[in-house]
């Protein structure tokens, strides 16, 4: 394993946090491996996975994420009894009388399946 850094890169840069990029993006596109399998190259992720510039192709799992978010909103319901009151309350929401919006979202849980 090289442990240096391609310096010929840095020329066409000025700024620290650029030349820093570059040689470090070459570096681990040419150095690093799996530690897992020691699978040489690591492909490259997509922008939009954040945290993460190289990855295994042949060591990742796929996951199911189920996400639930738990809504909550009180509402006024004239009635004899409770029976009553749930029905019309249930009522209300079918028929859109009650609507629930992302700010009446009290909490959010994330279950995984493998």
């Amino acid at each position: 394993m090289n442990l240096h850094f391609n310096q010929s890169l840095a020329k066409n840069y000025k700024s620290p946090s650029q030349i820093i990029r570059v040689l470090s993006e070459d570096w681990v596109a040419k150095q690093s491996y799996c530690p897992n399998c020691n699978a040489q190259p690591l492909a490259e992720f997509t922008n939009i996975e954040n945290g993460y510039d190289k990855k295994n192709e042949q060591t990742l799992k796929i996951f199911q994420i189920e996400i639930v978010e738990t809504l909550s909103n009180i509402v006024e319901v004239g009635a004899e009894n409770e029976q009553e009151a749930l029905l019309k309350a249930q009522d209300m929401y079918r028929n859109e009388e009650v609507i629930l919006y992302p700010d009446d979202c009290i909490d959010t849980k994330f279950n995984i399946f493998e």
